[in-house]
């Protein structure tokens, strides 16, 4: 299979988004929504899109979540809205698979000039020695449009991911 997408892949380029959107859905069929989504998200929903998100995660986990919004909700620059996505959607993925967490507090904030996505879980979290695939890709795509990108256990227990943007974000760098 592996060979056949890279053949596909690099035989057709305009099919390569597609092949590496493959190569990282969910075992479970119920969740590829969550992957394909993704890469549609834009600028003026991501609140909803979050809450998406989240509604899922209730659905399909038994883990509680608190999810809120602080500040006041603009529109983001489309490659701002999808990697605020794509980490809220690896840190609840995370969770679900790996925190043995009962519950989970995420936070979208808006401030003047920034947008936060915090989630901070209560499950066992362990030092990472090294990131896996998924919160490396998301903290190379934050520190590719120039924001923060921070993860690892809390001092209390548990686990906390916090990404920072701008919310102006040049869309040339988009």
């Amino acid at each position: 299979m592996e060979l056949t997408a890279y053949f596909i892949a690099h035989s057709i380029p305009s099919l390569q988004p597609t092949v590496n959107t493959s190569r990282t859905l969910p075992k479970d069929p119920k969740l590829y929504d969550w992957v394909l989504r993704r890469d549609s998200i834009g600028s003026v929903a991501i609140v909803e899109e979050i809450q998406r998100l989240v509604n899922e995660f209730r659905r399909i986990s038994k883990i509680s979540i608190l999810w809120r919004t602080e500040g006041e909700a603009v529109a983001l620059a489309p490659a701002t809205a999808r990697v605020l996505y794509s980490a809220a959607q690896e840190a609840l993925s995370n969770v679900r698979l790996h925190a043995d967490a009962s519950e989970v507090m995420m936070t979208l904030a808006f401030t003047t000039e920034k947008v936060w996505l915090v989630l901070e879980d209560n499950g066992k979290a362990r030092a990472p020695q090294k990131f896996g695939y998924g919160l490396s890709a998301v903290r190379d795509r934050v520190h590719e449009l120039g924001g923060r990108f921070a993860a690892g256990p809390r001092q209390e227990g548990g686990f906390r991911l916090v990404v920072k943007l701008d919310k102006d974000l040049d869309l040339k760098k988009a």
